[in-house]
């Protein structure tokens, strides 16, 4: 599977209450598994706040992977 198919499940897992920790865990983890490599590390580095790319834009993100993970 690709990052840009996988991002509607990352709405439940990124909001407070939705999901208990443990579950939301073994979901993400489930996602990165599903994924080519280097989409898992740019959507690790995502989380974490490290993602570098030169000339990545929100209007750019939202353009690519429409507004259901920018809020």
């Amino acid at each position: 599977t690709t990052l840009k198919n996988e991002t509607k499940h990352l709405v439940p897992l990124a909001k407070k209450g939705g999901m208990p920790r443990q579950r939301a865990n073994y979901k993400f983890a489930s996602i990165l598994e599903s994924m080519d490599p280097r989409d898992a590390q740019v959507l690790i580095d995502s989380k974490n706040k490290t993602l570098k790319v030169k000339g990545l834009t929100l209007k750019l993100a939202e353009e690519i992977w429409g507004r259901r993970i920018f809020n």
